[in-house]
């Protein structure tokens, strides 16, 4: 499942950077919508906490006639709990992000690339026979990625994936990739 989500992103990433720039860019203007996907742990992350879900909002803006675009998007994240022996380890995250969107359209489908960063808050649990333990922190992160839209008149739906990584208090890194699917209003 991992494989298929990263080789997705390189290809839509490949797409995106290798196209040539087209008369209609983007539909211009402001839009607002929902999303919502799975979000996979990565690296060292992966061994301490299981895969997750996440639900958030989104607000894009998309310049006239230009393939540029900025999107801010705020998402809740919940990882599911990974035992190992006698322990548990949970997380939960809420995010806000500001990306800039970089994508070209040809017809009714655009493709695009982000990338950007953004306040991340950590709330990590542990439990075990003693008891559990709780932190949270706040954190700066940032997250990079591609995705794919079907545009109809000011109505997108779109699906993408990305990568996050948040630099945590104690020198660790939480890292992730979200899978997405969403619509803009």
């Amino acid at each position: 499942m991992r494989r298929l989500i990263l080789t997705g992103v390189l290809v839509l990433s490949a797409l995106v950077l290798s196209a040539a720039p087209v008369a209609a860019q983007g539909t211009g203007g402001f839009q607002f919508g929902l999303s919502g996907g799975v979000s996979l742990p990565t690296s060292d992350t992966k061994d301490a906490y299981g895969d997750g879900w996440h639900g958030g909002l989104v607000l894009n803006y998309e310049l006239p006639a230009l393939p540029l675009g900025l999107r801010v998007d705020g998402d809740y994240r919940n990882f599911a709990s990974k035992n190992s022996g006698a322990s548990s380890r949970s997380a939960e995250i809420i995010d806000g992000n500001a990306n800039l969107v970089l994508g070209i359209r040809i017809i009714a489908v655009k493709v695009y690339a982000l990338g950007g960063g953004g306040l991340y808050n950590v709330k990590l649990k542990a439990e075990n026979a003693a008891g559990s333990i709780s932190t949270s922190d706040t954190e700066f992160g940032w997250n990079a990625g591609a995705g794919v839209a079907l545009v109809i008149g000011k109505v997108s739906i779109f699906g993408e994936g990305r990568y996050h990584e948040v630099s945590l208090s104690d020198n660790q890194k939480f890292k992730f990739v979200a899978a997405t699917a969403g619509i803009l209003f």
